[in-house]
This record gives C-alpha cells, sequence and structure tokens, in this order.
C-alpha cells in the first residue's frame, strides 16, 4: 500500500521511525517531505509536491499529539490541510497517536495507539 505520512516538521523523527516501520512491513511511504525540502523550493512548491504524494497514496497516516497543556491549542495546522485534502479525495485515513480534532472521529477514520496496532491495522 502507498502511504503519506502528516505530521508537523518538528516530529520528523518520529514520522522517519513510523515511515522505516511501514516500509519494512512491504509498505511504500511517499512523503517526500521525510527527505527534506528539495533544494531552492519555495513553501508553495513544497506544498504541491505534499498534494501529489497524497493523490498517488491509497492511505494518509497522521502522527497524532496532544494539545498544548497551557492552551490547548495545536501549535500549527499544515497537516490538517493534508488530513483534508486526503477525506476530499476520498483516501484510507489513519491517526497514529491522539485524535486532535472532531473529523479524527468520522466513522471511517481509523486510531492506532501504537505502531504494531497501525502495521496489523494496514494489513
Amino acid at each position: 500500500m502507498k502511504i503519506h505520512i502528516a505530521a508537523r516538521r518538528v516530529l520528523l523523527p518520529k514520522a522517519s521511525a513510523v515511515a522505516e516501520h511501514l516500509e519494512a512491513a512491504g509498505h511504500r511511504v511517499v512523503s517526500r517531505w521525510l527527505r527534506g525540502p528539495a533544494k531552492r523550493a519555495t513553501l508553495a512548491e513544497q506544498a504541491m509536491g505534499d498534494m501529489t504524494d497524497i493523490a498517488v497514496a491509497d492511505c494518509l497516516v497522521l502522527i497524532g499529539e496532544k494539545a498544548d497543556e497551557e492552551t490547548g491549542a495545536q501549535r500549527d495546522c499544515e497537516r490538517y490541510v493534508e488530513f483534508g485534502y486526503a477525506l476530499k479525495s476520498g483516501k484510507r485515513l489513519c491517526v497514529f497517536g491522539p485524535l486532535e480534532t472532531a473529523f479524527g472521529h468520522l466513522e471511517h477514520v481509523q486510531q492506532y495507539r501504537s505502531i504494531r496496532e497501525l502495521l496489523d491495522g494496514l494489513r
């Protein structure tokens, strides 16, 4: 299965570890952001790259995280745009970690709390 991983950029090490587990299980991770931005790529070009990766993916895995303890707010929203784009495109949607928004509670969104659960769920 081709998978796009959506996460905050500061979670690159965690997202890369999840990608390694997925690829070891026979999946293909198509998220080029995990390899870093192309040299001299503008933010718009990076966004278009993410949208292209989502378009070719069968499934999007969002790396969820807890809200800010003090304000309850999330720190950025890029991954939500990717999630919404994949939702509109009819892609399979998985959340690895906590559900952060109401959209994570949609009936067809699958939540996994461990890498083992995620790998088993993607079989």
